[in-house]
């Protein structure tokens, strides 16, 4: 990945995370996905559930791409009379992440709110002792609190607020001097911006080059584990996932490179596209990190073989930290992520 095509990168990746699409809430993030393949006059296929699949071309043994788009998030569960609202989550966002953001609402009519997420004794100076260190719960201690003037139950039902109503964590995007890039929902946005690049690089640099057939396809339920259960064309021989790699003690991941996984929480990848990965990797003097991902770690490509597809499977990724949290890679890991993805796709 050469200078232009990184800077493109990053404006993709500003863009979408600008986009909240936590599972379900899926139809701005696709609409705009459809339009950056209208500039390449892709075959364009959306979904009923929400999700699409685009066609970049090729004839022979064809590929899936995929990388999903729905994000983790947070849902109205009750309304208190005080007029904090009482919240649950939508996919595995654990309450420490959450604890003081700044959020939106927006309700089923797609008014939209603003407010934050604290512990129900928020002064530290007059909450008692005994709370204080109390880990922040759902269930428990946590609650929203509105920009708005309600003071009770009633106050927030006239604003329209209910149960069950989506509430977005505001993202916090930045790009650091040395090259580290941090954000809430890098997972899986990194990678829907990685593919968009894709289909930019493809249209200039490989549509003539490669006779491989290539596949994207771009899931949006894969938090809450049913993305990859449909869509996958029926010619497809491969699946090859992007998805964020883990970065923390007892893990061989690494901001600076991409990871080839080798097994996660349900089974192993399939060795055979784990070798022809590692073989380009090494030919082509890419950074990578063999990692295997558990307990609790899953992909869109497990999912489409418990679905009853014939696919090998595989997944690769930048190398990520703080994963369901505000979380951080590099330029490095994106750049081996990406010329990783092109030279399998070359091979």
């Amino acid at each position: 990945m050469n200078s232009v095509y990184y800077d493109y990168f990053l404006e993709q990746l500003e863009k979408v995370l600008n986009i909240p699409s936590i599972s379900g809430d899926y139809e701005k993030i696709q609409e705009y996905i459809r339009e950056e393949v209208s500039k390449y006059n892709y075959k364009f296929i959306s979904f009923n559930k929400g999700g699409c699949l685009v066609e970049l071309g090729g004839e022979s043994n064809p590929i899936v791409i995929n990388a999903h788009a729905d994000t983790l998030g947070l849902m109205v569960k009750n309304i208190n009379n005080d007029g904090t609202i009482q919240i649950t989550n939508i996919g595995r966002l654990p309450e420490y992440a959450v604890e003081n953001a700044n959020i939106k609402i927006k309700t089923y009519k797609n008014k939209v709110y603003t407010g934050t997420i604290r512990r129900k004794w928020s002064c530290i100076h007059v909450t008692p002792l005994e709370l204080r260190n109390e880990a922040a719960s759902y269930t428990g201690n946590l609650c929203l609190q509105l920009d708005e003037d309600v003071n009770c139950y009633q106050d927030v039902i006239n604003l329209g607020i209910g149960c069950g109503d989506i509430i977005n964590i505001d993202n916090k995007f930045q790009v650091t001097n040395s090259g580290h890039i941090k954000s809430y929902f890098l997972d899986n946005k990194v990678n829907i911006a990685l593919v968009i690049t894709l289909m930019k690089y493809y249209y200039e640099q490989l549509k003539d080059k490669i006779e491989r057939k290539v596949y994207i396809h771009i899931s949006m339920h894969e938090e809450v584990m049913h993305g990859g259960a449909c869509g996958i064309p029926d010619d497809a021989a491969e699946i090859l996932s992007l998805d964020v790699s883990c970065v923390c003690e007892n893990q061989n991941s690494n901001e600076h490179a991409v990871s080839i996984c080798m097994a996660d929480s349900r089974f192993p990848y399939n060795r055979d596209m784990i070798k022809q990965l590692i073989n380009v990797a090494e030919r082509k003097n890419i950074n990578y990190r063999r990692d295997i991902f558990i307990p609790t770690y899953g992909t869109d490509a497990d999912i489409a073989l418990l679905a009853g597809y014939d696919l090998k499977h595989a997944l690769i990724g930048p190398g990520v930290v703080g994963t369901h949290s505000y979380e951080r890679t590099h330029y490095e890991g994106i750049k081996n992520t990406f010329d990783l993805l092109i030279g399998y796709l070359e091979n």
